[in-house]
């Protein structure tokens, strides 16, 4: 597989990504570690960063999923809707922070509370863009084989990482609006929701790359040379990761007349140029077997190969 290069806009993206990602992680274990040595109930500070952290991963990987669909189908107005909605998300994620946290409004007794909104919001952006995806790419006509295995590639790795990430943000959203839970369910939910948009991120660049590899990488094969010259129509199968090759065809014996040679001498006085020889193929022979040639004519033979790359 060849090196990973990406573009520099997706490079520092993902960079950022990744930073933003460690310090949600920390203020998990920011929270953990004044609850359980500080004796203090519910921090402040490590539960607004963790706020913002998430909906900044939200944010991002959002964005990139409806960047991703709009390069496949270039639904700006569809794209543009679904950004909104991921936008509308982080603001209010801002706004629960400015007015106090998550605890302040839990403390409340708003019957639909801006956390609540929030979590509506993004559980709608991640179900859209879910079902976008695959709705999108199950749409595409297959050309060949390799096409085929590459958009079955792309819609299911759409739907796996698209579906991860809405079910999670659906459990959580149900969490939080059900009264009858307990909000520490939501607590773990909302915990583990930022690390799901990494892991999702991070299997979106490296199913991108693999991709890459197959539709750029290599299809030649290097074969053996061969003691014999197989006939020009050969049939060959070529697919994506694994070679296949069938041929069928007279086998030649390589040598040439010799002087003095009777062996190669025509027969019923015929001339050298009569003789009709197969052309040779680009596609040596695997494995052939042949019999000498003891007259003008050759035996006929058939070669079967099979090999994976």
């Amino acid at each position: 597989m060849r090196p990973w290069k990406l573009p520099r806009s997706l490079f520092y993206g993902f960079l950022l990504f990744t930073l933003n990602d460690l310090l949600g992680t920390l203020c998990v274990y920011a929270n953990a570690f004044i609850t359980l040595l500080d004796d203090i109930d519910n921090p402040q500070w490590p539960a607004a960063a963790l706020l913002i952290s998430t909906g900044l991963s939200a944010l991002i990987e959002q964005t990139f999923m409806v960047h991703r669909y709009w390069m496949v189908t270039r639904n700006t107005i569809w794209s543009l809707f679904i950004t909104l909605f991921a936008l509308a998300h982080m603001s209010l994620a801002i706004a629960v922070v400015i007015l106090g946290g998550l605890y302040n409004e839990f403390a409340t007794n708003d019957p639909l509370p801006l956390t609540s909104i929030a979590a509506i919001l993004c559980t709608v952006a991640d179900v859209l863009i879910a079902l976008s995806m695959v709705w999108s790419l199950s749409g595409f006509d297959v050309v060949s084989q390799s096409t085929k295995h590459l958009i079955r590639s792309i819609c299911l790795n759409a739907l796996a990482s698209g579906a991860v990430v809405a079910t999670v943000t659906v459990l959580a959203m149900i969490t939080l609006l059900v009264e009858s839970i307990d909000l520490h369910i939501f607590s773990v939910f909302f915990v583990i929701m930022g690390r799901i948009y990494s892991l999702t991120i991070i299997m979106n660049f490296y199913q991108r790359h693999r991709q890459q590899a197959l539709v750029g990488g290599p299809h030649e094969v290097s074969m053996p040379p061969s003691e014999f010259i197989v006939d020009s129509f050969v049939p060959t199968t070529v697919h994506s990761g694994t070679v296949e090759i069938r041929t069928t065809g007279r086998s030649m014996d390589t040598a040439s007349p010799k002087d003095g040679d009777d062996e190669f001498e025509p027969k019923n006085d015929m001339d050298l140029d009569e003789i009709s020889l197969p052309r040779p193929s680009r596609v040596p022979a695997l494995y052939t077997t042949a019999t000498t040639a003891t007259s003008s004519r050759a035996s006929e033979s058939t070669t079967h190969s099979r090999f994976a790359v």
